[in-house]
């Protein structure tokens, strides 16, 4: 516990330090504190703490010439380091692969050519990358681009099976195909669209019971869940929250209170889409 301690005020006195005189490291060190404490005591890597306060600098500079050096020679390869860059530095830090830094910059260009061709995996590129390098899994794009067709699969027998000319069901699987697709992509949860498949009638019926439920105590309220009731499904499809028209039947009632009518569906939409309610 002695030694525990030790570096812990050692680490601590060290962001204190830093914090003027070098605010981005002292950040840095203070986000991954627990981390860092606890790979070194737990691997047996003592110096660990001193390893990463004495590394950050170079490792940060490194990076950053990186991205300028790349500003001309690769753009696109640039713009993911940049915009990825506290998650590489944070990835460094939490798994004690104070290489991280290079290895991703390395790694970048084969995770763009797997992302090319496909529209869908092209607009969810930057999640999908900023996945791999938060989980420092290189691999990830390319088994993201394998996954991709049985994802669309999965949907489109059973918008299919519906027939969304008479079911519902199967308009909103089809209204809601490309954010079903982007949060398994997010997530790497490959079985999420099965998972929409399976629970989307349960929370079809859950808002139309907290429609009926709202209509007898609070018609307004009723009538505005009712009129965005599409986009509450959506947002609990793109939240992977099931009970979500329970949270927003709960909150409705306050938030309309005192709105005029005229400006409710405005105040609502938004609030719906910000995620605020």
């Amino acid at each position: 516990m002695g030694d525990y301690l030790r570096a812990a005020g050692w680490y601590l006195g060290t962001v204190l330090f830093l914090k003027d005189r070098f605010p981005e490291r002292s950040d840095l060190l203070s986000r991954n504190y627990a981390s860092v404490l606890h790979r070194a005591f737990h691997s047996g890597r003592r110096s660990y703490p001193e390893d990463v306060v004495e590394s950050l600098p170079s490792m940060v500079q490194s990076l950053d010439l990186e991205i300028a050096r790349l500003e001309v020679a690769d753009a696109e390869v640039a713009e993911a380091l940049r915009s990825n860059r506290d998650t590489i530095l944070n990835r460094a830090l939490h798994s004690g692969n104070l290489e991280y830094p290079g290895e991703a910059v390395e790694a970048i260009p084969g995770m763009l050519k797997a992302l090319e061709g496909d529209a869908a995996l092209r607009s969810n590129r930057a999640t999908i990358i900023s996945r791999a390098l938060n989980r420092g899994n290189f691999d990830y794009p390319a088994e993201a681009a394998k996954r991709l067709p049985g994802l669309f699969a999965v949907l489109d027998r059973e918008i299919a099976r519906l027939n969304p000319d008479v079911s519902r069901t199967a308009r909103v699987l089809e209204a809601n195909r490309a954010t079903i697709v982007m949060r398994a992509l997010a997530d790497a949860d490959f079985d999420y669209p099965e998972e929409v498949v399976k629970k989307l009638p349960k929370l079809r019926r859950t808002l139309a019971d907290e429609i009926r439920r709202l209509a007898g105590g609070e018609p307004g309220a009723a009538e505005v869940l009712r009129a965005h009731g599409l986009t509450v499904i959506g947002r609990a499809i793109n939240r992977a929250d099931w009970d979500y028209p329970k949270k927003v039947a709960k909150a409705l009632p306050a938030l309309i209170k005192d709105l005029d009518p005229a400006k409710r569906a405005a105040v609502v939409q938004a609030a719906l889409l910000n995620g605020t309610i």
